[in-house]
């Protein structure tokens, strides 16, 4: 079967040596796992979302909306895809001249327009969105939302308790005015874009595995043989140790993914240094929710730790 990224291959979109990443068991566990029993309304925040940095320096990642989503909602999406781009802000100033419009450009753009916003910040992460409101009906880039990080991967914010985002329109031919479609990419890219940072929080541990998958070949063959192209291979993301967690610690069906985030989230816990965990591995590790101080007084520190954005081979 094609992904959005083979299909945009085929519209000639320059995608270029990016990873392609399907985040679809982790979408589809956060848009049926996010609402309570019994609510109908969406409560999370960008806040809701730690170490959100992306483990993928320079990737494509997709999902497609479940299909239970798409039953329940009628205008709900066939899928959504993210070009994205994570890079620290000391080679953004190292770096050569990169293509007009590309991502690599528009962070050196707002690194020499918001210096006092990259003095705060260590990393920036930089999204394109694209849409299919059906299989191979292509609309995109929408918009371009650049996020700065700090040093452990959180999100910058600032004063008034908002994340520092910058908003660089993109030129789209599906709409018919700017404006039209600056609108739209408010209305859909931040509850589009929490399956994302819900993926990419539970990617930067080390054992949140991911794997290759290699489309069966015949069907790639016979893909080449319609299109000229071979379809792509990917890398998916291993949940089901988190989704463990917050099933038996968080009460995940009972409370929704919201309160058994903040109750049982797991910390990243890093082993990089000294014996390692259990004396022997080494790393960033998910480890079950460990609460300090008195939870009856409302006291509760977690720790996190962040993996830098890697090159996937």
């Amino acid at each position: 079967m094609s992904r959005m990224i083979d299909r945009l291959r085929l519209a000639g979109v320059p995608v270029g040596e990016m990873q392609s990443v399907v985040i679809d068991n982790a979408a589809e566990y956060f848009l049926t796992k996010r609402l309570p029993t019994g609510w109908d309304r969406d409560t999370f925040t960008l806040a809701d979302f730690p170490r959100c940095l992306s483990p993928w320096r320079s990737a494509f990642v997709e999902f497609c909306l479940p299909a239970a989503e798409r039953e329940q909602h009628r205008e709900a999406l066939y899928s959504v895809g993210m070009a994205v781009y994570s890079t620290r802000k000391t080679e953004l100033a190292t770096r050569g001249e990169d293509p007009v419009g590309s991502l690599p450009y528009i962070q050196q753009a707002i690194v020499r327009t918001y210096p006092h916003l990259v003095a705060q910040s260590e990393w920036l992460t930089s999204f394109a969105l694209w849409l299919e409101k059906s299989k191979g009906v292509l609309a995109g880039p929408l918009a371009n939302y650049t996020f700065f990080h700090t040093a452990t991967g959180d999100l910058l914010w600032n004063n008034g308790n908002v994340p520092e985002a910058i908003m660089v329109d993109m030129q789209c031919a599906a709409f018919a005015s700017a404006e039209q479609q600056r609108d739209f990419a408010r209305c859909v890219m931040t509850p589009y874009l929490y399956p994302f940072l819900f993926a990419f929080s539970l990617a930067n541990c080390k054992n949140a595995m991911t794997s290759v998958v290699h489309p069966p070949e015949k069907l790639s063959r016979a893909h080449t043989r319609r299109h000229g192209l071979p379809l792509s291979r990917y890398y998916t993301l291993n949940i089901e140790p988190m989704k463990k967690i917050l099933r038996d610690e968080g009460k995940v069906d009972s409370h929704g993914l919201k309160y058994a985030l903040s109750v049982c989230r797991g910390h990243f816990a890093n082993y990089t240094e000294g014996k390692g965990l259990f004396g022997k591995y080494h790393g960033q590790f998910w480890i079950p929710q460990h609460v300090r101080g008195s939870a009856s007084r409302g006291v509760v520190t977690k720790d996190y730790a962040v993996n830098a954005p890697r090159e996937t081979t």
